[in-house]
């Protein structure tokens, strides 16, 4: 997700972000982002950051050729409270075209 990105609340982080200046740790990885840090993770400059699969409550139709660049869940796939995947193993990486 992108840095700016107010849905980051909340969010579980897959890496640990640091700030380079000052090597603050402002979240470990497996970490839920706060306010306070969201605050903090703006000012990294960072484009985007590493965060487990969440369901923002949307279908979006993709082209086959958009579909490639995602991992997909079935629409019956369980989430817990924060609309995250319960279990990772329901991704799976979009089918290989070849033509």
């Amino acid at each position: 997700m992108e840095s700016d990105d107010p849905r980051l609340v909340n969010r579980v982080v897959r890496e640990t972000l640091t700030d380079p200046k000052s090597e603050e740790v402002i979240v470990k990885e497996g970490e839920r982002i706060t306010d306070k840090m969201l605050t903090k993770i703006k000012k990294l400059k960072k484009a985007s950051h590493p965060c487990d699969a969440v369901c923002f409550g949307r279908v979006e139709y993709l082209s086959a050729d958009a579909e490639d660049k995602f991992f997909i869940a079935q629409a019956n796939t369980p989430l817990n409270e924060f609309n995250e995947l319960i279990n990772r193993t329901y991704l799976e990486p979009a089918p290989q075209r070849f033509h």
